[in-house]
């Protein structure tokens, strides 16, 4: 993990985190195209990239570390980049669904979630089609000066997420996991 010491990532400290939510539900608004209410009443099954565990009577989230990323060098369909702020990106249109990154994620921070597909109308038969999820700290609301707003971080009613490149607190979380 040498290589990625300095990655940035996301920190829940599980002495403030209380278990509500809110940062699963931020997130899952951060990568949808639909506002709440929209959602609700159309059905939409919001998916976030993180979620909250409970692990020894405490509470924290789980989501990707940014380590050295054996996913980025099992995708064989170059829909996974790393950002230069160390933040690896999955382009969830490019992504086929072949579940090489998945198998590879070595903290189980990527999700393959079933995308809705449409009936097909020449009687073939539906075809399940899958999409890798991972945190991606919110990349795409990076400022111009580089600092993220990561929605999850910004729905903690604690403060009990944070971003961070203290490796420390990586070793924390994986810690906490059973890693």
């Amino acid at each position: 993990m040498s290589d990625v010491v300095d990655n940035i990532f996301i920190y829940t400290d599980p002495e403030r985190c209380m278990g509500c939510h809110s940062c699963e539900l931020a997130c899952a608004m951060s990568h949808s195209s639909y506002d709440f209410n929209s959602a609700v009443l159309a059905g939409v099954v919001l998916i976030p990239r993180n979620k909250v565990i409970a692990i020894k009577n405490q509470t924290t989230t789980a989501q990707c570390v940014q380590c050295e990323a054996p996913c980025l060098d099992a995708c064989k369909s170059n829909c996974m980049t790393r950002e230069a702020v160390g933040v690896i990106k999955i382009d969830e249109e490019k992504c086929i669904g072949c579940k090489l990154c998945f198998k590879a994620c070595t903290y189980d921070s990527i999700t393959m979630v079933e995308i809705p597909q449409e009936e097909p109308t020449d009687g073939k038969k539906k075809r399940k089609k899958l999409k890798a999820f991972k945190c991606d700290l919110c990349f795409d609301r990076i400022d111009v000066d580089g600092s993220l707003h990561s929605a999850c971080v910004e729905a903690c009613p604690t403060d009990a997420i944070i971003i961070t490149r203290d490796n420390s607190y990586r070793i924390k979380s994986l810690s906490l996991r059973g890693y």
